[in-house]
């Protein structure tokens, strides 16, 4: 019998508010591979979509006579791909699952519960005034607010705009610890959950990589024919988390980094300006403490994701931003992943770009409408 692995390096597109989008996306891409494991071990697969990957996989053993292992190896992402690619990286590498987070991001990752308690309207009358706004806001998303099939739903869209028009302006909204502690609670909940086997083979690195956006800069040497070398202010950083291809014998490893250096890559990752405030060293420190938690390693880490900063000893004062400001499709981190890769069989290396609105016309006919006809 043939093998044949197909090895998926994913890139997950950054947007404000695609984090329960592309949550479902890469949990569909867990389900895959977690259903390739099992068919491969010779297990039942999980109920749900696993069932269909694995009659799939069946099926293409069948009729093609190959047994093809689905392995999503490399993983790289920017703010609300970013947080979504650290989740699935930490589930591959773990064998944790995905499935505590739906609930999570549904509830908790709710406008009200986002909004920092010192922005909220105090009242039901305040910022009264704003009320057009809000009216008008759902004016121009009529159409897709009267398009949700449930009375109460549509209430709650309205009625939650309302909340979030009304709420503190000039600052950002949203508040950064309330956050920083909801992704905590993610990787806190996915580490109570059953476990199963690492999904990848053993010696298989798994790969991830989360762009962020350093406020103030820091130098960068260039290396150049004439002069020899120049000084550029770099914004762009790129925090990278490796498995080292699972622990011996490929048994899933107890975490792919410590929770802290997850969530500091999360929340500097999705820290989107005007939505939510820059994202610091302090921020953390404080959740953690009130948490009463520990980040071990916590000087190393910092050498490692702010090396400049370190070097300098800024690191504790970086101001850090969203990494889709500058990088909102990290393929380079992704390419350069695939030197020096280990191969046992046939490899089919695909790239996987995770884009809510790729661009593509839509394959419904629509009818044509006049220039002036209120379109753009």
């Amino acid at each position: 019998m043939r093998e044949k692995e197909l090895r998926l390096a994913l890139v997950c597109y950054g947007g404000i508010s695609l984090a329960v989008y592309m949550h479902g996306i890469t949990k569909e891409v867990w389900r895959l591979a977690r259903a390739s494991r099992a068919f491969h071990d010779g297990a039942a697969p999980a109920a749900g979509t696993d069932a269909v990957y694995a009659a799939l996989l069946a099926e293409l053993e069948e009729i093609g006579g190959t047994r093809v292992r689905v392995l999503p190896d490399i993983v790289a992402g920017a703010s609300a791909g970013g947080i979504n690619g650290i989740f699935l990286a930490q589930a591959i590498a773990t064998g944790q699952s995905l499935d505590p987070l739906t609930d999570l991001w549904l509830e908790s990752a709710d406008v009200e519960a986002l909004i920092d308690p010192e922005a909220a309207p105090h009242g039901r009358f305040s910022k009264l005034w704003a009320m057009p706004i809000a009216w008008m806001a759902a004016g121009r998303s009529a159409e897709s607010v009267d398009d949700l099939a449930d009375a109460a739903t549509r209430d709650e869209v309205r009625a939650k705009l309302s909340h979030f028009v009304r709420s503190r302006w000039f600052e950002p909204p949203f508040g950064g610890e309330t956050f920083t502690g909801l992704l905590l609670d993610a990787l806190g909940a996915m580490a109570a959950s059953e476990r199963g086997p690492r999904l990848l083979p053993a010696g298989q690195p798994l790969d991830l990589f989360v762009t962020v956006t350093d406020f103030a800069g820091h130098p960068e040497r260039l290396r150049l024919h004439s002069p020899t070398e120049v000084v550029e202010t770099e914004h762009r950083i790129i925090i990278d988390f490796s498995d080292g291809g699972g622990a011996a014998g490929g048994a899933a490893i107890d975490q792919l980094a410590a929770l802290p250096e997850l969530a500091f890559a999360a929340r500097a990752t999705s820290s989107f300006p005007g939505a939510f405030p820059p994202f610091t060293v302090a921020e953390l420190d404080r959740v953690l403490d009130h948490r009463g938690e520990r980040w071990p390693n916590r000087r190393a880490f910092l050498r490692r994701a702010l090396p400049r900063h370190a070097a300098a000893g800024a690191a504790e004062t970086a101001v850090l931003i969203d990494g889709s400001v500058l990088a909102n499709a990290p393929f380079r981190p992704a390419i350069d992943a695939l030197r020096e890769r280990p191969a046992r069989r046939q490899i089919d290396r695909r790239f996987v770009y995770i884009d809510p609105s790729p661009g593509l016309a839509s394959p419904r006919r629509t009818p044509k409408r006049n220039p002036g006809d209120g379109s753009m």
